[in-house]
């Protein structure tokens, strides 16, 4: 009864959270930009049906909306008490992946209406944008928690995170062989030169995996201090953040252990795996 009483606790105020967050005039507006996005992408190529490239844009819109949603988020559960900040990465979380779901269900609903399968390569989706989109979250609640709300360094610092992230990628591609690159914030670059044929292999699972074990970590690690500080009990955000931290590095995939040519032949992490190809407009 405790453990479902404490899950109460962080389930309720969450969903509550996530639906204040939807219900601010900025996210209707993101909804419907998103929703004539979607129905407007027969007219961008490699945009017309759910695949690898929205995905992509979407990890990009992901981490553009995460900013805003965590920061509101933050604002509203510090005013709260007993506030959290896991709680308010959970909810700007859940709000920014109702958002994206926006988008996907938008040029689902396109798709369907000409020749190509409109479902055909949507797993691409979630995979890519989801977990893009939470680590941000995680990274724009801990900021803005640490900076009592303020826009400006909170902003800053998860520019800082982009930034940082996308050097990180840059360098390991240019010391390494591999032709593609696996950054946590910006998704994933199949390399230079990729045919029809995208797969969903075990490595980029796995790094979108790792990318979600370190979404976990952040919030883990915010509402561990938080707490803390606040004289409350704090031993499950540890256990949590151990066992992110753990599920993070139990198999971290290396981008530089494979041959350039496999991107061109089809893999977006290099591994084997059943190929998926993009239907053509």
């Amino acid at each position: 009864m405790p453990v479902i009483a404490r899950r109460l606790t962080v389930t309720y105020p969450t969903l509550h959270l996530a639906a204040a967050l939807l219900r601010r005039r900025a996210a209707l507006v993101a909804a419907g930009g998103l929703a004539l996005l979607g129905a407007l992408g027969g007219l961008v190529p490699l945009l017309d049906v759910p695949g690898f490239e929205l995905g992509l844009l979407g990890a990009w819109l992901g981490v553009a909306l995460a900013v805003p949603l965590g920061l509101a988020a933050t604002r509203t559960e510090r005013a709260r008490a007993p506030g959290s900040p896991g709680v308010a990465a959970l909810a700007a979380a859940l709000a920014v992946t109702a958002l994206l779901g926006v988008l996907l269900a938008a040029t689902a609903a396109r798709a369907a209406l000409g020749p190509c399968s409109a479902l055909f390569g949507a797993a691409f989706f979630p995979v890519l944008a989801l977990p893009s989109a939470w680590l941000a979250a995680a990274l724009a609640t801990a900021a803005g928690w640490r900076f009592g709300g303020r826009a400006l360094p909170t902003v800053l610092t998860v520019l800082g995170a982009v930034l940082a992230s996308l050097g990180a990628t840059l360098l390991q591609a240019w010391r390494g062989p591999a032709a593609f690159a696996l950054d946590h914030l910006l998704g994933v670059w199949p390399g230079p030169l990729y045919d029809e044929a995208l797969r969903l292999d075990a490595r980029l699972l796995l790094f979108r995996w790792e990318t979600v074990a370190l979404a976990v970590a952040v919030g883990a690690l915010a509402a561990l201090l938080v707490a803390r500080q606040a004289g409350r009990r704090w031993r499950s955000a540890a256990a949590l953040l151990a066992a992110a931290l753990l599920g993070a590095g139990a198999r971290r995939p290396r981008s530089n252990s494979c041959p350039a040519r496999v991107a061109s032949h089809g893999s977006v992490g290099g591994g084997a795996g059943p190929a998926v190809r993009q239907p053509i407009a």
